[in-house]
């Protein structure tokens, strides 16, 4: 029974060993399945900010080039407009032109025939007075033959 017990004993400090060793291991291998997972993470995470990185400034760029894109098109615009409004006012001052050119001949009209109305209303009075002046000799001359007799 001794050879026994000593065997038993010798056996269960080797499982015990070896039980250790495997122990050991398996925390060796978990810690560097950590590890390797750790890096796996890292570098996914530096890949994925990479790629974030490269997407936000791709993102910029295309959002820069539409800036400058619709910048330039609103320039266009302005520059057309403007332009429209030049002609506009142009014709405008035209149209101005023709309309106080038209008033001003037809002023000169006015004044032309208020002119000519009045010679001629001066004519007809002057006739008139003439007329009157004639007739009241007449009547006088009429008049005068009666009270001599």
């Amino acid at each position: 029974m001794g050879s026994n017990v000593h065997d038993l004993t010798v056996q269960d400090l080797q499982l015990r060993s070896y039980r250790d060793r495997l122990q050991r291991n398996h925390e060796s291998q978990l810690e560097e399945m950590d590890e390797k997972h750790a890096e796996a993470v890292q570098k996914a995470y530096e890949l994925q900010t990479s790629r974030l990185k490269e997407l936000r400034n791709a993102y910029e760029l295309q959002i820069s080039k539409e800036a400058e894109e619709l910048e330039h098109a609103l320039g266009e615009v302005r520059e057309k407009k403007e332009t429209q409004v030049l002609s506009e006012n142009r014709k405008s001052e035209e149209e101005l032109l023709k309309t106080k050119t038209a008033n001003d001949m037809r002023l000169a009209e006015y004044k032309k025939n208020a002119e000519l109305q009045y010679l001629d209303a001066k004519s007809q009075a002057e006739q008139n007075l003439k007329n009157m002046q004639e007739k009241a000799r007449k009547d006088a001359q009429r008049i005068r033959p009666t009270e001599k007799s």
